[in-house]
């Protein structure tokens, strides 16, 4: 089966902490504020709802998986709104930041803050979404994702069962057919710490390593900073190895054969290419042929006529972007863009990731050179919260049918 990927849709990892397994007690919760449920306190505790199933929700605002997942629970609530069921939608995140969301895209499921993330580390979600169910007994009785979770499982759990078939996407090891498929030569990182993977000598020219990620780790990506003896030269990547791809190739649309058969799980990549880069091209390319090497995957780029988003420049708005001399820090969390110094290509990137369709820039932008400090903020699944954003910038996002694009093609190598 060959199927469209939106970019955003990738599970976010994130550094992990030990799990409560299902059958455990589950850890008490300790919220700074219920923000949108009017029987619920700051004060509410496990032990206080003893008795109820309770489904505790752990998302953000920037995390685009999460948004749908809040409305598949709100239709579940719906469902069970006679039975002794609690929701609760837990983010690490400012009471400000999380106001600003729901002022623009509302949600009935009940949002606790966790600012001092006491409930992020007891419970240790090892990627967003991550729901648990608690069941009446105070124990775990599922770790999944939120659109596995439905009216049936809910009844189960009351009933005093262990539903079945809900295994999250994040294991807690790395699933033992990558194991194998890694073999020897590549090995596992089991007994390593992270600074034993980071470590190397500052003279080293070549390397290219992809390998399953050590149980634990998450969340890490970056490539170095300016300044830095890696610059346009080192990434190194806790992630899905398709999101991994999708970032090497700057896809604005991927296209993904079910049969190619990448791991669900993240691997850990460390890629380095020779001095004198004038920029991030060899290093992607780089990265590109590993993650085929290693998966027997072969990538391609087709033009199509295709429904598009066409990015412009509006005439009627002065460009909310200034252009800068010197490249610096970006920050992106989702629904948040804030860069100093950066690519047109990078905001190319980041918007990708958040349509359902190609994207095809005709801003002028992405020259050679130009480099931009940009600031954008939307909410995830508010309709027209992103061309609004946009708007704000000088830019505009068009829809347009049976237009030329680029897209990214994956698929297995025959054999």
């Amino acid at each position: 089966m060959t199927r469209r990927i939106a970019l955003a849709a990738l599970l976010l990892p994130l550094a992990a902490e030990a799990q409560p397994a299902v059958g455990d007690p589950a850890p008490e919760i300790a919220l700074e504020a219920i923000l949108n449920g009017a029987d619920l306190g700051p004060g509410v505790s496990l032990e206080a709802l003893r008795g109820r199933a309770v489904v505790l929700e752990f998302w953000a605002t920037w995390c685009g998986p999460c948004i749908p997942g809040l409305d598949h629970l709100e239709e579940v609530a719906a469902e069970v709104g006679g039975d002794p069921v609690t929701f609760l939608a837990v983010t690490e995140e400012s009471e400000a930041d999380v106001r600003w969301f729901l002022d623009r895209r509302p949600t009935t499921v009940p949002v606790a803050l966790d600012a001092g993330g006491a409930t992020f580390d007891a419970y240790g979600p090892r990627g967003l979404p991550h729901t648990v169910v608690v069941g009446p007994d105070g124990r775990v009785a599922a770790r999944t994702v939120p659109t596995a979770v439905t009216a049936d499982v809910l009844r189960t759990v009351l009933a005093g069962e262990t539903p079945r078939g809900l295994e999250a996407p994040y294991r807690d090891a790395v699933a033992p057919a990558n194991r194998a498929r890694a073999g020897g030569a590549l090995g596992t990182y089991d007994d390593l710490s992270r600074a034993d993977l980071l470590r190397l000598d500052s003279l080293t020219v070549y390397k290219a390593v992809m390998r399953p990620k050590p149980d634990g780790y998450g969340g890490l990506f970056f490539v170095n900073k300016p300044g830095s003896v890696y610059t346009n030269r080192r990434m190194i990547g806790e992630a899905f190895p398709l999101a991994t791809l999708a970032w090497a190739s700057d896809a604005m649309s991927l296209e993904y054969d079910d049969r190619a058969g990448l791991p669900d799980e993240p691997w850990f990549t460390d890629v380095i290419v020779p001095p004198g880069q004038p920029d991030l091209s060899a290093l992607k390319a780089e990265t590109v042929r590993l993650v085929e090497t290693t998966f027997g995957v072969r990538s391609r780029r087709e033009v199509r006529r295709d429904s598009v988003y066409r990015l412009v420049r509006l005439r009627d708005r002065p460009l909310g972007l200034e252009r800068v001399a010197e490249p610096g820090r970006v920050l992106v969390q989702g629904s948040r863009f804030s860069g100093e110094g950066q690519p047109f290509r990078v905001v190319l990137d980041y918007l990708a990731g958040h349509l359902d369709r190609p994207l095809v820039d005709e801003t002028g932008l992405d020259a050679p050179g130009a480099l931009y400090d940009v600031d954008l903020r939307f909410a995830i699944g508010a309709e027209g919260s992103l061309e609004a954003a946009l708007r704000e910038a000088g830019l505009g996002l068009l829809p347009a049918d049976d237009y030329e694009a680029e897209v990214f093609v994956v698929e297995r190598v025959r054999e």
